[in-house]
């Protein structure tokens, strides 16, 4: 019987642990674009102009990806000609350097196109079909971790958007339809199955896919996607009456639709929103109106500041006359097991007083978030002196800033709840993300808001005020 030979992953560049190691190897200090959300008016503008792409917004994380040629960089650690280096838009403290994740990723790493060299292109890495939290806690692990899921999970794709150089020729001055075509060019020639370009759109004759249950799904909440509803209903609805429940899995049918309508479809499948683009626009490395966000809600990079206690007593209703958490008229917790055996109407006879289950576990209620608030912030914010400010040193070094509370946010699953509670002085400082229904820009408070995710692909120093309500550069 012939044996299977197995290789064992390894790591390349392990020994990188400073700016002058990355920049000595001929890696490129680059600091992606980042989208700006715009308004109603502005989207409806913006969906009818001719001039702007529109492509998906992905739910995942951000990567810079560096194409390089060994025979000029000379790296003893690096087997073969041509690879790859990806690093993500996180400033790591310890190198000052973009987080490397190329180990990580060796089926992109090997990639051996030296003639690609100095290619540099900007896209969204996530694992095809599972959620963020997969790919961000994969990309958090050690490097031989992070592979060892992915044969599990699946490999990590790089999804491609953007090209900032072509073969050592600086890209980002040329219009977006110019870049379009370079880009197109490296994803052709390296031809990988986890290096794609996404898909992007200039015309209202958008080409999609109907399967019957998302047609069902379309059907049952025309209200939320009116745009979709009416123009797939104008070409042909889907009938499905002649078909069993085995052909509906597969029947589809297709359609024509316009940007606005491309958006709603993006969300009827699940997805975070879209990005459009001017096909003019140049490529600026802060953000900006060259990439502008529309997302199915608001969302906010914050960070920890602090935690709220949960409400003591419960004032619910009591399903089938039971409730599993109660304290006796002297404050004491009484054990689940011993009220499992008794009714709600029998405990309140005995004094006992019904109480949250946070509070009876010792969780945490909320969790406090806020911004970095600049000098010229405090000018700006005519109701500075009514909200909170709190100087913190939870930044590297111990570098003190002050942050402006603005909001406290819930949301939590069983299991986010216990890890922020068992880790509440590690977590700090940390980045989160917040969604919400709007923005107040004089305060910087959010209506609804609730726990997202943790963001530790995200830079603390970008939690800003000016971030956080929206101010562009150019308008500074």
């Amino acid at each position: 019987m012939k044996l299977r030979r197995v290789t064992k992953p390894v790591a390349w560049f392990t020994d990188f642990t400073c700016a002058e190691d990355f920049e000595s190897s001929g890696c490129m200090w680059c600091e992606p674009m980042l989208a700006q959300e715009i308004s109603e008016q502005e989207q409806d503008r913006q969906f009818k102009s001719s001039d702007v792409y529109v492509e998906e917004k992905f739910d995942g994380t951000r990567a810079i990806l560096q194409f390089f040629d060994n025979d000029k960089t000379g790296l003893d650690c690096v087997p073969q000609r041509g690879f790859t280096r990806c690093f993500s838009r996180r400033v790591s403290k310890k190198t000052k350097w973009f987080c490397e994740n190329t180990d990580s990723l060796p089926h992109l790493r090997d990639l051996n196109f030296p003639e690609l060299a100095g290619t540099v292109i900007d896209g969204e890495m996530f694992i095809d079909g599972r959620p963020f939290k997969d790919v961000s806690s994969t990309l958090n692990c050690l490097w031989d971790e992070a592979v060892k899921r992915q044969k599990k999970l699946g490999k990590i794709t790089f999804h491609a958007f953007d090209i900032i150089r072509y073969k050592n020729v600086n890209c980002e001055n040329m219009p977006l339809e110019k870049r379009k075509k370079f880009l197109q060019k490296v994803i052709d020639k390296v031809n990988c199955p986890n290096l794609v370009m996404v898909p992007y759109y200039d015309s209202d004759e958008i080409f999609i896919k109907l399967y019957v249950h998302q047609y069902e799904r379309l059907v049952d909440n025309k209200e939320k996607f009116p745009e979709l509803y009416k123009q797939v209903h104008k070409q042909m609805p889907l009938t499905t009456g002649s078909l069993s429940d085995s052909e509906k899995k597969k029947y589809w049918a297709k359609y024509f639709i316009s940007k606005r309508a491309y958006y709603e479809y993006i969300v009827l499948l699940g997805g975070e929103g879209v990005i459009l683009k001017p096909k003019k626009g140049k490529y600026y490395h802060k953000r900006g109106k060259e990439y502008m966000k529309v997302k199915k809600f608001l969302t906010r990079e914050v960070l920890i500041t602090g935690y709220l206690p949960p409400t003591r007593y419960y004032n619910g209703g009591f399903p089938k006359d039971r409730w599993l958490y109660w304290e006796d008229d002297n404050g004491n917790k009484i054990d689940t097991a011993f009220v499992a055996e008794r009714s709600a109407k029998e405990l309140k006879a005995q004094g006992c007083l019904p109480v949250s289950k946070f509070y009876y576990y010792d969780q945490i209620g909320t969790v406090e978030y806020g911004v970095i608030l600049e000098e010229d912030d405090k000018k700006s914010i005519k109701k500075l002196k009514e909200l909170d400010v709190k100087r913190c040193n939870f930044f590297y070094g111990g570098e003190e800033h002050d942050v402006l509370v603005v909001g406290e946010c819930g949301g939590f699953t069983d299991e986010e709840r216990a890890y922020i509670t068992n880790r509440q002085s590690e977590l700090m400082g940390s980045v989160i993300e917040v969604k919400a229904n709007e923005l107040f820009k004089d305060t910087g408070k959010m209506r609804h808001p609730r726990f997202l995710r943790f963001r530790n692909d995200k830079n603390k120093e970008d939690c800003t005020w000016k971030n956080h309500i929206g101010v562009t550069a150019s308008e500074v």
